[in-house]
């Protein structure tokens, strides 16, 4: 037996400032969450008191009616009390964009620096002693895309890259978390859109990518839960003012089992799944009525590593968390 108890405290507030005088734009902004997690199982308690600062700056300055820059700045700290450890740390990020539109083309860049602190949950769960405590995930990621409208088509395309240092990751031989000295992802997004009536409308998305580990013992292998490819298809036909129906497909290849960062068993199968939805508004309500995995497939968007200790030697082979059968959802929204 096991039990989780979780306490979790979370305060924001954002302030936005505009002048019509001034081409710029500013929103600050604070952030303060307190956890107090103990998890208790056959390895004895574990427990953690974690407190999270966060303050921000973003800005938007029009240069021009074509041309527009974005700036932010975020400071964040960490307190973590593992047991009878300490483990604080800060970071302050920066992030820059720009964008210039005109007649039907928009073109941009951006650079972001990112961060993340480790969960309570990361820092504990650990089998074998208390958690040592995981370093902050930090990295920064490139963009750089262009944006093309043609009356009722859109077409846009996006290169990107993201450098990590230190990311999290879960290690299902020690069943415990671990920081990853440095991972690399880059790919490309295409996506198109066209309304072909005043009934019918449909968009495209393809994910092209590739993500290794760049350093360390892992070096060269390919990082775990990141599938080359991504295709999405959506459509939808409005059968009247009230009544609209959407059909969405989406098709996700193969990718290394998480944990396995030696790239040494097999891959997660790819898988393909189409969900439904049928929406009428009447009045103030919205009434919606969705099928998930419409044709119940078995497929699973998760898995992972498994190592079983009771061999000698341990063996580990592939462990996958099955996704839902074919499943409805009934909603029903009011507006007031």
């Amino acid at each position: 037996l096991s039990t989780q108890d979780r306490d979790t405290r979370l305060v924001t507030g954002k302030y936005r400032l505009h002048s019509e005088q001034l081409p710029l734009q500013l929103l600050v902004g604070m952030e303060l969450e307190q956890s107090d997690y103990l998890l208790v199982s056959t390895f004895g308690a574990q427990s953690i008191d974690q407190t999270i600062h966060n303050v921000y700056l973003s800005t938007q300055w029009d240069v021009s009616s074509s041309s527009h820059i974005q700036a932010g700045l975020r400071h964040s700290e960490q307190q973590a009390d593992i047991a009878a450890d300490a483990f604080d740390d800060s970071v302050s990020l920066f992030s820059l964009g720009y964008s210039w539109s005109q007649n039907q083309w928009k073109l941009y860049a951006r650079a972001d620096q990112n961060f993340r602190f480790p969960t309570v949950e990361e820092h504990t769960n650990v089998p074998f002693g208390q958690a040592p405590g995981l370093k902050t995930q930090r990295g920064i990621s490139y963009e750089l895309g262009a944006e093309h409208l043609a009356g009722q088509r859109r077409y846009r395309a996006s290169v990107y890259r993201i450098n990590l240092e230190d990311e999290i990751a879960f290690d299902a031989s020690g069943f415990s978390n671990l920081n990853l000295t440095k991972t690399t992802r880059h790919g490309v997004i295409l996506e198109a859109s066209n309304s072909w009536s005043q009934k019918f409308r449909s968009s495209l998305s393809l994910t092209l990518q590739s993500a290794e580990i760049t350093d360390g013992a892992f070096d060269g292998k390919q990082l775990p839960q990141v599938p080359e490819r991504i295709l999405r298809l959506d459509g939808s036909y409005q059968f009247s003012t009230s009544l609209l129906f959407n059909l969405e497909l989406i098709a996700v290849d193969r990718q290394t089992l998480g944990g396995d960062f030696n790239n040494q068993l097999v891959k997660m199968p790819a898988y393909q799944v189409i969900n439904t939805n049928l929406s009428y508004q009447i009045s103030d309500w919205d009434l919606a009525f969705r099928v998930n995995n419409l044709l119940n497939e078995k497929y699973s968007e998760a898995g992972s590593v498994f190592t079983d200790f009771s061999t000698s030697p341990p063996t580990s082979f592939a462990a996958y968390f099955p996704a839902p059968e074919r499943n409805i959802w009934v909603s029903a929204k009011y507006t007031f």
